[in-house]
Parts: C-alpha cells; sequence; structure tokens
C-alpha cells in the first residue's frame, strides 16, 4: 500500500544549519568543547539520507567524531563517517531507526581541531507528490445502525469517482456526532454486487483506504459507494494520487511501489536514445517511435529486436520521431525494479556516471566513445566495448546493422560515409559510421 503523505519538498542538497561551532574536545584527555545540533534540524531523515557536513581546521591531524544517542538508554554511539581531504563529513543513514533517533534527538559533535560551518542533508529517495482532488463537499449525517438495521446511510452519485484507478487513495473527512462513531464504507463487488466493507485507515477527522485493484477502481467508478455505520457527518470526498518523481540529475535510491503514478523529470529529444526505467511499460506510454532490446551477443555480432514492452530495469534502444517534454508521466504502474539491469555489453543506470571510456548514443544515431569529462544522466544505458575488437550491432527484422571497427577520420574523408540513419556525411567526426558497408567508429 502507498503511503499518503503530504506534498514532500525535493531538493538535491538541503542545508539544515550554519553557524561556526569549534569543536576541541579531545577523547583522551577531558573536558574540552563538543556541540549538539539544534532540536529539530534533522525532521523527516529516512533510510538512505545522506548528512553532509563542512568543517575547516588549521591542524594537520583533526579527529572527527560524530555520534548519536541510541536505544531505549540514549548510549552515545558513534557512527562510521567518511572524511573527504577538504575536511567534509558524510553519513549515509544505515537504517530508518537510526533515522527515526538522529530526527528526534540530533547529533553530537566531538574529537578535536576542527570547526563545524554548515550541516545539510542530500536526499537520495525520490519525492513523492501528493495530488488531492476534492470530487465532493456537503454534510451527510451517518447514523444508520450494523445491528438494528435501521437509520440513514449515504450513497453519493457514482459519477463522482469518474476516473478512479487502482492505487488512488479515497479520502473521507467528517465530524462526529458520537464521542465513538462507527465509520463503515462498502462497496459493490463482482458480478452479484456483493456489498464487501474496505479496511479503513481512521484518523482524527477524515478516514481513508486504497483502491487495491482494477476492478475496484471500475465497481466504483460503475456503482458508487456507500457509507454506512452512525454517530458521524460525511462533509468532503477526495481522491488522492501519488506521484514518484524521478530526477534523471540525482542518485537515487528507488522505492517499490504499486500501482504507483511517476513522474519522470527527464525530457527525450527527437532521435536515437537510451531509456532505462524501473517499471514496465510501452514504447506508446513513452512516446517513441520504435524501442529495441538486447537479446544477444553471437561473436562479433550484438543483437537487437524491436520489442513492445519495455521490462523494469532494463536498457533500451529506442528511436523519438518527435521531442517528448519533461515531465513524462505514467500511471497505474508497478515499480519493481529497484536497481538496474545489465549485461557484460549493454547497462542501464538510474543516476549520473562518468562516461569516460564508456560509449552512449548520440541523438543521430552514432555511437560515439565518451570523453574524460563526459556523463551520463539517469534513466539512460550505455554499452561497455573496446574499439579493439570490431563489433556489428543488428536490429533484426528492421534489417538495419551497424558495427564497430577503428579508423581514423582522415581515412573516413576518403569515402562515402553514412551515419546510422542512412544520411550520406561529408565530413563525419566522432562517432559510428557506415562506409563501403562496414562499420567504423572515429575517435
Amino acid at each position: 500500500m502507498l503511503m499518503l503523505m503530504a506534498l514532500v519538498a525535493y531538493s538535491k542538497e538541503t542545508v539544515v544549519w550554519k553557524g561556526n561551532e569549534a569543536i576541541s574536545w579531545n577523547t583522551d584527555v577531558a573536558p574540552g568543547t563538543q556541540f549538539e545540533t539544534p532540536e529539530g534540524i534533522f525532521a523527516g531523515l529516512v533510510e538512505g539520507d545522506i548528512i553532509k557536513v563542512t568543517t575547516t581546521t588549521t591542524y594537520d591531524s583533526p579527529q572527527y567524531v560524530l555520534t548519536y544517542k541510541a536505544g531505549g538508554s540514549w548510549n552515545w554511539t558513534d557512527l562510521g563517517v567518511t572524511v573527504s581531504d577538504d575536511g567534509t563529513i558524510t553519513y549515509e543513514v544505515e537504517t530508518d531507526a537510526i533515522a527515526t533517533e538522529i530526527a528526534e534527538r540530533g547529533l553530537i559533535f566531538r574529537g578535536q581541531a576542527y570547526s563545524i560551518t554548515r550541516i545539510s542533508v542530500v536526499s537520495t529517495t525520490p519525492a513523492i507528490v501528493e495530488k488531492s482532488t476534492q470530487i465532493w463537499t456537503g454534510n451527510e449525517p451517518i447514523s444508520w445502525n450494523t445491528d438494528a438495521y435501521i437509520g440513514t446511510q449515504y450513497a453519493p452519485e457514482d459519477t463522482i469517482f469518474a476516473g478512479l484507478m487502482r492505487g488512488d487513495i479515497i479520502k473521507v473527512s467528517f465530524t462526529k456526532g458520537l464521542e465513538n462513531p462507527q465509520y463503515v464504507l462498502t462497496y459493490k463487488a463482482g458480478d452479484d454486487w456483493d456489498w464487501t466493507d474496505f479496511d479503513l485507515t481512521v484518523e482524527d477527522d477524515y478516514f481513508t483506504c486504497q483502491v487495491g485493484t482494477a476492478n475496484l477502481a471500475n465497481w466504483i467508478v460503475e456503482r458508487g459507494v456507500v457509507f454506512r455505520g452512525q454517530g458521524y457527518n460525511v462533509t468532503k470526498i477526495e481522491i488522492v494520487k501519488n506521484f514518484i518523481v524521478l530526477e534523471e540529475t540525482i542518485a537515487e535510491t528507488i522505492p517499490a511501489a504499486e500501482a504507483s503514478k511517476i513522474k519522470l523529470n527527464r525530457p527525450f529529444a527527437a532521435g536515437w536514445t537510451t531509456v532505462c526505467l524501473p517499471f514496465a511499460t510501452t514504447p506508446t506510454a513513452l512516446g517513441a517511435t520504435k524501442v529495441f532490446a538486447f537479446s544477444e551477443q553471437s561473436g562479433d555480432v550484438l543483437k537487437f529486436s524491436k520489442t513492445e514492452a519495455l521490462t523494469a530495469g532494463q536498457p533500451y534502444l529506442a528511436y523519438f520521431e518527435n521531442e517528448v517534454a519533461a515531465p513524462v508521466e505514467f500511471e497505474n504502474v508497478d515499480v519493481t525494479a529497484t536497481t538496474a539491469g545489465s549485461n557484460d555489453i549493454f547497462v542501464g543506470t538510474y543516476s549520473t556516471i562518468d562516461m569516460n571510456g564508456k560509449y552512449g548514443v548520440t541523438a543521430e544515431g552514432k555511437i560515439a566513445k565518451g570523453s574524460s569529462t563526459a556523463t551520463l544522466k539517469g534513466y539512460r544505458g550505455y554499452f561497455n566495448i573496446s574499439t579493439d575488437a570490431r563489433y556489428v550491432i543488428s536490429f533484426g527484422d528492421e534489417g538495419e546493422t551497424t558495427g564497430i571497427a577503428t579508423m581514423n577520420k582522415n581515412q573516413l574523408d576518403d569515402f562515402s560515409c553514412f551515419d546510422l540513419l542512412g544520411r550520406r556525411l561529408a565530413h563525419p567526426s566522432k562517432g559510428l559510421y557506415i562506409k563501403n558497408g562496414k562499420k567504423y567508429v572515429v575517435k
């Protein structure tokens, strides 16, 4: 079940404290000075977040100790931190239990010969954005008693649930008419329209239930719901959709989730590209003209085949006839691949990586080697190949082939040269080309 959340502000790095706290507490010779963080600065910390601490020092060998108060007895426990050459302390939160204790109790800095100037939290978990739509408002008293079978109940118009989907959350606001109301929300299930009660999560002034299946969503759209119980008034009905936001420029920990709505902040320019997503989808939903999946390596031939279905976690080659702007939205998908998949040749990635020595695909259809400063943003794929060997990439039934052989630019200028889309080039630059029926890579 998806967690019901308010709008979560998503930032790659959020500064939670600034100042200048000198640390001179010596772990061998007490006493001295140490620093305890202000209360509440780590609110919302979760497993996988990174605490980043900027420090300054004038000594050659400072001692950095970062401690939290663990367990029921608040035992001081040192964290395993990483310290960079410039004195930046980082700690990746290992468990939700540690995150909770840090959020509630803060951190204590000890050691000697350094000053703390800034503390920030780097979020590694995609944001979940809650979009709530009000579909009904009023004041309907419920006094129907499940034992006496008398009294009032309420069934709003079926049409208010138009567009309901698997994974959506129905949120009902109420006011209490009794000290201990009974809340019952019923739908009509199956071909026999059997009345079936929802499992409700009840808060002080609202209750929620999640639409767990596509059939259930269809039944509610077609047949509506019925409110029963006693001692409360229905005042508002909302449909809550939770969007998981995936950022192409941020190294993320992907959460498994059912029936998710995804906002992928990655544009697709017209032409060729690679794509790797943590959920299954189709070329049509992606906006792609055609998509190719890696199938096998046979000698020096890398075989790709056209596909109408993208599997979660696997990298693909894709061609877009028209640009698709970000964000690209997907509804009713299951996030099942929390890490990107790969093989020895074609590798997927969800985060930005160094492309030095790796091969990527340009929009023009060239397979080009990354420079020493090149990077590849997330939700894409790359090739682990070597120009020491010659490879041919076959697109199966499409009748297209590409390949790799080593040749310099001057050699290519002497002959007719074509890119992967069959376009003749007078002056080829770096990349992959077809010349005299053979395939060459220009470094």
